[in-house]
């Protein structure tokens, strides 16, 4: 289940922690005994960290924060509350997204769990780096690539099998680029990119399918870039960049149409891609327009994009359905339950794992109130049947 590298590099953290006396071992010696992996150390400069620095601060804090063992005593040093869980967090990521062996960035992954007074994951922070970075630079090898990678990515096929940037698609980013240029924006941000999507005549059909309102959208988006995104000094030349966020859009979107066997990408596919930034502004305009990822991928699976399904107005009382943490419950079975009611592929499912592993519970869905309580029904009648007391409830959406 350990990979070998890992092992060896716990039990260097152990015996290091012991030669120093030190009574416990903790999430900071983890972090510091991780920067040693040459897979961690690569996806940590990635993200922009300094791995110096880090290991400098990390350093300091253990020889000041950590209790030795008095000196008439044998160091039993003994990994603490947090040390455990990163670990046991990572062997559930594995588990649910059906790798084999635990390796060293998988655990620096799981450091991320412990968000409550961890220096490890301020320590990350302060370097600039998080866990979706992470997770983004790990699965598909994309770090804070400059503005020249989207270009090659939008001038022609990004891999063997020829999946590309589709013209249309091609002519609304250079528009947001140029766009964001003249207004001397600093970066450009996820919302530029779903506000350049409104002219996009196939993202705009879907969104208008799926009953947005695309002039109140664009309202809502020109107000927030306004108000929000930094602006470069006259004396200074322009060179807008790409956020990490809009960056991981369109290489979601790219990775997406590779794997479903399509040559191009197209707007409809990078709209479907922003749910990924759960985060941003742009997912929750989407969201007060009553559009979900969901309303998208079963509109473009199953209509013609000219023609619209009956309009379905927005109810006030809709849902989330939401899973809570239960540990009796196996991991395969939670993974089937994302995947079967809920539509995950098995990234998505792990990531959602985690995040109830991590917080207690995770909204899976927003439904109106009929179809998410059905649904709900459904999830835990076949627990149930199972033998599982796992919980599923469907609450206002916030």
């Amino acid at each position: 289940m350990i990979a070998q590298e890992l092992e060896v590099i716990l039990h260097r953290a152990f015996v290091g922690a012991r030669e120093m006396r030190h009574a416990t071992i903790t999430t900071e010696h983890l972090l510091l005994a991780l920067l040693n992996s040459p897979d961690v150390a690569q996806a940590l400069r990635a993200c922009g960290a300094d791995l110096g620095a880090l290991r400098g601060v990390l350093s300091a804090h253990i020889t000041k924060q950590t209790p030795e063992v008095v000196s008439n005593r044998d160091a039993d040093t003994q990994p603490n509350a947090g040390f455990q869980r990163v670990i046991q967090r990572a062997i559930v990521y594995v588990q649910s997204s059906g790798k084999k062996e635990v390796n060293s960035t998988d655990v620096l992954q799981a450091i991320f769990g412990e968000k409550k007074d961890c220096q490890a994951v301020q320590y990350l922070q302060q370097q600039g780096v998080n866990r979706r970075d992470l997770a983004i630079y790990i699965s598909q090898g994309v770090g804070k690539v400059p503005l020249d990678h989207l270009g090659e990515a939008a001038n022609g096929p990004s891999s063997a099998d020829g999946s590309g940037i589709g013209r249309e698609l091609e002519v609304s980013l250079h528009v947001a680029f140029v766009e964001a240029r003249e207004k001397r924006h600093e970066f450009i941000t996820v919302e530029h990119l779903l506000l350049a999507l409104l002219d996009n005549p196939t993202a705009a059909e879907v969104l208008r399918a799926c009953n947005a309102n695309n002039d109140e959208l664009r309202s809502q988006l020109t107000k927030h870039i306004d108000a929000h995104t930094p602006r470069i000094p006259i004396e200074r030349e322009v060179d807008t960049q790409p956020t990490l966020g809009f960056q991981r859009v369109v290489q979601r979107a790219i990775l997406h149409v590779q794997s479903s066997g399509k040559t191009q990408v197209s707007g409809a596919n990078v709209l479907v891609a922003i749910f990924g930034e759960k985060d941003s502004h742009a997912v929750y305009f989407l969201q007060q327009q009553g559009v979900t990822r969901l309303n998208i991928v079963t509109f473009l699976s199953h209509g013609v994009l000219s023609e619209r399904p009956a309009a379905v107005p927005v109810d006030a009382s809709d849902v989330q359905v939401v899973l809570y943490n239960d540990e009796s419950t196996p991991i395969e079975f939670m993974v089937r339950l994302l995947q079967e009611f809920f539509g995950m592929d098995k990234e998505e499912a792990a990531e959602t794992l985690l995040d109830i592993y991590r917080d207690g519970k995770a909204a899976c869905g927003l439904y109106s109130r009929e179809d998410g309580e059905s649904l709900v029904r459904q999830v835990l009648d076949l627990a149930r049947e199972n033998g599982y007391a796992l919980r599923c409830a469907a609450v206002a959406a916030e």
